[in-house]
């Protein structure tokens, strides 16, 4: 493992998981920096809303919904996930 603080390797796909205390300013931000360092895809993960917003551009948004399917093409091939199984009822997660 290198001793920098952050390796010199940009990956293709990016995942945050929003929480409630996540400000939409700063998600926005974070999204343009990860486009800006070369990463490809960027999922924002919704725990309580359950939903998915799938950046493939930072001007271009895919919204996967409530009992929708995420897909991970071009980047995952074959990845499929439906999202009642990604978030299966559990309490901690809250409803909104």
């Amino acid at each position: 493992m290198p001793e920098e603080a952050a390796w010199e390797v940009v990956p293709e796909l990016a995942v945050e998981v929003v929480s409630p205390s996540d400000r939409a300013e700063d998600l926005m931000e974070k999204v343009e920096q990860y486009f800006e360092a070369g990463v490809e895809r960027v999922w924002l993960v919704y725990p309580r809303r359950r939903m998915v917003h799938i950046f493939e551009g930072f001007g271009r948004v895919v919204v996967v919904p409530r009992g929708g399917e995420l897909a991970g093409e071009p980047l995952l091939p074959g990845f499929r996930l439906d999202l009642p199984t990604l978030f299966e009822d559990r309490p901690e997660l809250g409803t909104a």
